[in-house]
Formats: structure tokens, C-alpha cells, sequence
């Protein structure tokens, strides 16, 4: 997929590449792999399809998800419109996601390896300070 804002570079990072090659290793083992992170997506929805590409490479391929590509497809749609180029004098067109399917389906699949907690559980958790 190429010419979609917000997806980064096509050929990927080479710490991604990485992590990826490490995780199938582990995968290929039989072991268990968990992330922890407070940021899991915070630049490109691209970055869920990486998580689950560690994480549940075996629940993508059971859906037929090989490539990202397969993911876009199957959970969002791309839409092209007009926005001002860093000039602001010229106009350019910009390819992006604008809509996402099957919402529920990629909920149910990321909360399946995702703990999530919101900002009201975590002042929940933390303890209230007594003064003696």
C-alpha cells in the first residue's frame, strides 16, 4: 500500500524488522511473548497491525491477514482527498484512512492481547495518601 499519509516507510524500519524476526523465533518455540507499553498506538493505526503481527501472527494468518494490505482492507477504507500542501498556496492530494470495518472484530481481536486500562482505572488503583 503505497501513497497512504500516515503509514511510514514502505520497505519498515530495521528495528521493526527485528523485533519481528525475534518474535517469530520465539513463536516457532512454543514460547509465550507479552509487550508492555503505555503508548501501543500512538502515531499510525499501522501500529495495531504490528502488534498483532507479534503477538497473534497465528489468529492473522487463521483470517487470512498476510500483509497489511490484507489487514487495510479488512478493517479500514481509504479515502483520497484534497489538503494544502507546507506551502499553503498549492493543493495536493492525500490518501488516508477515513473509515474502519468490522470495528467490533478488531476490538474483540486487540482486547485479546491487550490489558487496557483508562485514565478513571488508574486513579482507581492508586492508593489515597493518609496524613498521620
Amino acid at each position: 500500500m503505497q501513497g497512504v499519509a500516515g503509514l511510514g516507510n514502505k520497505q519498515g524500519s530495521k528495528r521493526a524488522t527485528d523485533l519481528f524476526v525475534k518474535t517469530q523465533y520465539l513463536h516457532n518455540r512454543g514460547a509465550k511473548i507479552m509487550f508492555l507499553t503505555g503508548t501501543p498506538i500512538a502515531n499510525s493505526i499501522a501500529e495495531l497491525y504490528h502488534l498483532q503481527r507479534y503477538l497473534q501472527p497465528e489468529v492473522l494468518k487463521d483470517k487470512g491477514i498476510d500483509t497489511f494490505d490484507d489487514w487495510a482492507q479488512t478493517f479500514g477504507q481509504i479515502q483520497a482527498d484534497l489538503e494544502l500542501d507546507t506551502s499553503a498556496q498549492n493543493y495536493k492530494v492525500v490518501s488516508r484512512f477515513s473509515k474502519f470495518n468490522n470495528v467490533q472484530e478488531l476490538n474483540t481481536l486487540y482486547r485479546s492481547f491487550a490489558d487496557v486500562i483508562s485514565n478513571i482505572d488508574i486513579k482507581s488503583l492508586i492508593p489515597t495518601l493518609c496524613h498521620p
